[in-house]
């Protein structure tokens, strides 16, 4: 998110500090003036403009609510992910695109593939824009987490072939579990075991860290009974050390890219 400065005094700007703030400039495509880019960009649509919000807790000296423009998500987007490696770039249209956001971003990220479109127009070169195409592309809002969306870019580039995301099964009680990757014709399921599930039991399940594991388990158990597949689940260390990953899934037979 970019932000941009007002015309701050001495007190003002003690009281602002250490908030980052900077003057809001637009990408400049190629071909245009850096004048010419922020002119349209200031006299374009209202989805491709900066907007206004209030910043929590800040106060100038004399107790004005500070508010800061704030680069609308896909603009934010078209600015950045080309300059990101793929599993940032991933991570962040991941995100997007399924609305997850905290903070200052809440209600700003959620980004329709459609205002994606329209903000194409201000790549700044041919680099940028395969870039971004090769990264909207591969991106899914789909997936629920850093960890999944970490966990797709490694599955592609260890030669496995792309899974089903969220995949919905019918189980005999009449249960409907989702899958987190689910590669139907190799008779696998996975499962990506981040630990804020146990580490915020409570908030997110209602239960405690032992609840939360045996729940898991006793699902996986039940979906291998009903369906035949058989479950591979890994962590964070997997993706931090990707050849892990690589053997976990090799030894439960995912298929490789032909």
């Amino acid at each position: 998110m970019v932000v941009r400065a007002a015309e701050l005094g001495p007190m003002d700007s003690e009281a602002l500090a250490p908030f980052p703030v900077r003057r809001l400039l637009p990408p400049v495509p190629h071909g245009w003036s850096a004048a010419a880019a922020r002119r349209e960009y200031w006299a374009g649509p209202a989805e491709t403009r900066a907007v206004e919000r209030g910043v929590s807790g800040v106060l100038l000296a004399d107790g004005t609510p500070v508010t800061v423009a704030v680069e609308p998500a896909a603009f934010a987007l078209v600015d950045t992910i080309p300059q990101m490696s793929r599993q940032e770039a991933v991570v962040c249209l991941d995100a997007a695109l399924a609305g997850r956001g905290e903070g200052l971003a809440a209600g700003l990220v959620r980004t329709r593939s459609g205002e994606l479109d329209d903000v194409e127009g201000w790549l700044g070169s041919r680099r940028a824009q395969r870039r971004w195409h090769a990264m909207r592309e591969f991106a899914d809002g789909r997936s629920e987490s850093v960890g999944e969306s970490r966990s797709r870019v490694l599955i592609d580039e260890l030669g496995f072939v792309a899974p089903t995301l969220q995949r919905s099964v019918h189980l005999p009680d009449g249960r409907v579990v989702r899958l987190d990757f689910d590669w139907e014709e190799d008779g696998v399921f996975g499962e990506f075991d981040g630990r804020v599930k146990y580490d915020d039991a409570d908030r997110l399940s209602g239960t405690d860290p032992a609840g939360v594991y045996w729940r898991e388990k006793w699902r996986e158990d039940d979906v291998e009974l009903a369906t035949g597949r058989r479950v591979v689940r890994w962590r964070w260390a997997d993706l931090e050390e990707p050849r892990r990953l690589e053997r976990r899934l090799a030894l439960r037979g995912v298929s490789r890219h032909t």
